[in-house]
């Protein structure tokens, strides 16, 4: 490594983690800290990270910090992200194990968000979590999901789930939470499965302290959505995530399975990793934002509804 890497010992859930971090930014305590888990276990798999970091620096036009945490990918793997300027690396050197090996790759997102919670400068207002697999594509995407929040709402998110928890949680492949909420309450992004997956439970006690959480529209859960993507658009017909704002304009994406994927260990009815990164590299390099999601701006009363019901806490 040509940069100055610190090394550093975090303990998370009772155990050591050797980790080495470069900080490339720092700025005040309002920027938004966006944090990437990442794990690249074959070369396949960088170009899922690419686009991801890619993206974020093409269209977040507010301030941010642009955290990457790795947990444990070969060192060959690593050498193009060490190289990147403008974001905070963190290595994480050990490996996390869960007690159960089938929810390891859940524990291991939520170590390293929780590395990350130790890291970042702790009067952070606004804390993001963020999967590998993801883009934005719309700016302005950061205030609008900023935007969301308010005396009662203090979690917000691109996608609402509601398969393991019945009354729903914001799915952590996209959530902003208040950070002084986390640090006043010690709450955790480590799963308990089988009920509450990575980032589950921290959303379910944000709701017990009697804070709202909001959610966006996402075509995962409702496919009446496609019909506001406009025939000529990049986004339309594919099966992936896409979430929406105020507007009705996609701004948020999700692959899904993008590891799995890169590595051809099954087939996937989905998009593949090929054509999610010639899609997202056209739509990086050329200014589509203003036109790609060129959705109605009406707010309809289909919209309301879905908004009541996909948004409420």
């Amino acid at each position: 490594m040509n940069k100055l890497f610190v090394n550093q010992q975090i303990i998370v859930d009772k155990k050591t983690y050797d980790i080495q971090y470069l900080k490339q930014i720092e700025l005040p305590a309002n920027a938004t800290r966006l944090v990437i888990v990442s794990f690249l276990p074959l070369k396949s798999t960088i170009p899922i990270l690419k686009i991801a970091i890619q993206s974020i620096q093409k269209f977040t036009d507010s301030p941010y910090e642009l955290w990457i945490v790795d947990n444990n990918s070969p060192q060959e793997n690593l050498q193009w992200l060490i190289e990147t300027e403008n974001i905070n690396i963190v290595l994480n050197k050990t490996q996390p194990h869960s007690q159960n090996l089938l929810h390891d790759a859940s524990y291991s997102n939520g170590v390293a968000l929780e590395i990350a919670r130790q890291l970042v400068n702790q009067e952070t207002v606004h804390f993001m979590a963020l999967h590998q697999d993801i883009a934005v594509c719309k700016y302005g995407w950061l205030n609008y999901l900023i935007s969301k929040f308010s005396h009662t709402i203090k979690a917000v998110g691109v996608r609402k789930d509601s398969t393991r928890i019945k009354d729903g949680i914001l799915h952590v492949l996209g959530y902003i939470v208040d950070f002084q909420l986390i640090i006043k309450n010690n709450l955790s992004f480590l799963p308990k499965l089988p009920e509450f997956d990575t980032g589950d439970l921290l959303i379910v006690e944000i709701k017990k302290l009697g804070y709202d959480i909001f959610a966006t529209p996402n075509t995962l859960w409702d496919s009446k959505l496609e019909t506001y993507i406009p025939d000529n658009s990049v986004f339309k017909n594919i099966s992936i995530d896409r979430s929406f704002d105020d507007d009705m304009q996609i701004f948020f994406l999700h692959l899904g399975r993008g590891v799995q994927k890169s590595q051809q260990k099954r087939k996937f009815k989905t998009l593949s990793v090929a054509d999610w990164e010639q899609m997202m590299t056209k739509v990086i390099n050329q200014d589509f934002s203003k036109d790609i999601s060129n959705l109605s701006q009406k707010k309809t009363p289909f919209y309301k509804q879905i908004l009541k019901i996909l948004g409420g806490g």
